[in-house]
């Protein structure tokens, strides 16, 4: 009887450690994610949103919100349409151009022209910022 309850205790201790490092870990993971999350900005901001087709022409919108992440501003302007995922907000639509799956469109979120970190619904706006939207041919994988 025993030689079964060492096995058993060693089992329980094995049990509790893990269970001690996971803690440990989703605690650091938690400490981690929020001293580098983008910060948001409150009150009122005019943005720049520039929407860039196929053909390279370019449309400019100024938008002025109280907004602190880019999906919620532009949704609010009505200038994006999309979905809600699990990834965030999908924009399916720009100033009303739909990208064709059929042809791999897509639509390209850059930031002062350097492809962002962020998805729209995770990117925080500053006063005076800059955001292009490109409908984009073909996968960039």
């Amino acid at each position: 009887m025993s030689d079964n309850a060492m096995p058993e205790q060693k089992n329980a201790k094995n049990i509790i450690l893990a269970a001690l490092l996971l803690v440990v870990l989703a605690g650091i993971f938690i400490v981690i994610w929020l001293t580098t999350k983008p910060k948001t900005e409150a009150g009122g901001k005019t943005i720049t949103v520039s929407v860039i087709g196929l053909d390279g022409e370019v449309a400019e919108h100024s938008i002025t919100t109280d907004e602190e992440f880019l999906a919620d501003a532009l949704r609010e302007a009505k200038l994006i349409d999309g979905v809600d995922s699990g990834l965030g907000f999908m924009v399916t639509s720009v100033d009303g151009v739909t990208a064709d799956d059929s042809k791999e469109q897509w639509w390209k979120l850059t930031v002062g022209g350097e492809f962002s970190e962020y998805g729209a619904s995770d990117l925080p706006i500053k006063d005076g910022g800059r955001y292009e939207w490109t409908l984009t041919e073909g996968w960039e994988w």
